[in-house]
Formats: C-alpha cells, sequence, structure tokens
C-alpha cells in the first residue's frame, strides 16, 4: 500500500504536540514528569508533558481511570492528567 492509498482508506493520523515525551509510568516516570512540571513552574515557564505506556496484546498496562502509583493528588497538583487508555 502507499502511503496516498492508506490516507484515502483510512483517513488522517492524529497528533498532539508535546515538549517532553516520558516513556514509561513507573515510579522514575511519573517523577521526572512531576520534576519538569515543578522545574517549569519555578522559573515561570509552561512546558507540556506526555507519559507513554507499553501496551501489550492490546491490553492497557496502566492503572484504572483515576490511579496512579503516585502518592494521591499529586498528580493534579502538578498538572499532570493520568487517564487509562
Amino acid at each position: 500500500m502507499t502511503p496516498l492509498h492508506l490516507l484515502e482508506r483510512y483517513g488522517p493520523r492524529e497528533s498532539m504536540d508535546y515538549d517532553v515525551a516520558v516513556v514509561g509510568a513507573g515510579p522514575e516516570g511519573l517523577a521526572t514528569a512531576i520534576r519538569l512540571k515543578q522545574l517549569a513552574a519555578a522559573a515561570d515557564r509552561e512546558v507540556s508533558v506526555v507519559v507513554l505506556e507499553r501496551v501489550r496484546n492490546g491490553l492497557c498496562l496502566a492503572p484504572p481511570h483515576g490511579q496512579t502509583q503516585a502518592p494521591a493528588g499529586t498528580a493534579g497538583r502538578f498538572g499532570l492528567s493520568v487517564q487509562a487508555a
């Protein structure tokens, strides 16, 4: 299939722009995302951060909606939205 044929068959891809992409939603990934938001806030700057988690066999390994490995309320305080896909 050519790119044009794929575009005609499936339509355009969706995309979102982020300043930083953190791969892995484990403790280190979440800590990295939070720390980046803290540093940006301290510098009075806005930074968009996305945390990506691996999917195996169509099953998302992320925790249920609204639950994270971070302490309760931590993600919201730093402008992180946590959702399972």
